[in-house]
């Protein structure tokens, strides 16, 4: 058996995917299909998604999941083009909020899509392709 499928979740690093959200729920539905095709993939850390604000669940209740499920390392990667305000203050704040809570767990919060350079020529792939 592959040594990442023999681990058990709380082992394995957790990677939440964090989108914005949006009150048309209809909104979701893209994000919602792309998770469960990932969570389908026994060779990916344990994959979540959360949101920002208008969609549940909304970042800290996914925290909160993954604590109690024991994982012990999370990464957070921004489903956004590029930052502003919440990637500067609002997620920042609420993060170190709940580190104050849960010092024991390690908690990282990654770049901005653009920021990836395999998201750049993904997209100008795209745009070649048009």
């Amino acid at each position: 058996m592959n040594s990442s499928k023999a681990l058990q979740d709380h082992q394995r690093p957790a990677i939440v995917l964090l989108a914005h959200g949006s009150k048309n729920t209809a909104w979701r539905e893209p994000f919602d299909r792309f998770i469960a095709d990932l969570q389908t993939d026994p060779e990916l850390p344990v994959i979540r998604l959360a949101f920002i604000e208008h969609c549940e669940p909304l970042l800290e209740d996914v925290l909160e999941v993954l604590f109690t499920q024991k994982c012990q390392t999370i990464h957070i990667q921004p489903l956004l083009i590029s930052g502003g305000f919440h990637l500067e203050v609002d997620v920042p704040t609420r993060l170190q909020h709940w580190r104050e809570s849960h010092p024991e767990i390690d908690i990282s919060l990654d770049k901005v899509l653009l920021e990836h350079a395999l998201m750049r020529q993904a997209i100008r792939t795209i745009v070649k392709q048009q």
